[in-house]
């Protein structure tokens, strides 16, 4: 079993963007999350906005890349 700072439930947007956040600030986090990304997801979207906040996470590139719609 490991030890960690934060569990964070849920691996979705507003999750992971809160474990990139901890991270950042030195705890350690884990995600849980139950599904296994097979199938889509309705309903999670994202503002324009969010540009700015994936770009200060680190992860702007990588989304884009991803081919997200």
């Amino acid at each position: 079993m490991k030890k960690v700072d934060v569990v964070v439930l849920g691996g979705g947007p507003a999750g992971c963007a809160t474990a990139l956040a901890l991270r950042r600030h030195g705890c350690s986090v884990l995600v849980v999350e139950r599904s296994d990304y097979q199938t889509q997801r309705v309903g999670e979207t994202l503002p324009p906005v969010v540009r700015e906040v994936l770009a200060d996470l680190g992860v702007w590139d990588r989304f884009v890349d991803d081919g997200h719609s």
